[in-house]
């Protein structure tokens, strides 16, 4: 009677993550489970609008990586990211 717990268990265990992993493709969760870490549709949307903001604000990027990463950080917090 134990082998027959413990194997639906097991079972039950298995569709439980499966129904988890595939189940709402907008949860972190999910996203991390299934392809690692992707933005969420708009996170990625802000994400870029940033960078080409940081871009067309600080077109220097290689002589002082800080500034550049300041003006994308503070676009980021003013999106709510």
């Amino acid at each position: 009677m134990k082998k027959i717990h413990f194997k639906l268990g097991i079972l039950f265990l298995f569709f439980l993550i499966q129904g988890c992993a595939t189940n709402d493709s907008n949860s972190r969760l999910v996203r991390f489970w299934n392809d690692g870490f992707i933005y969420s549709e708009k996170e990625g949307k802000a994400n870029s609008e940033c960078s080409q903001n940081a871009n067309l604000i600080y077109p220097k990027a290689g002589e002082n990586d800080e500034e550049y990463y300041k003006i994308y950080r503070n676009c980021m917090k003013n999106k709510g990211y």
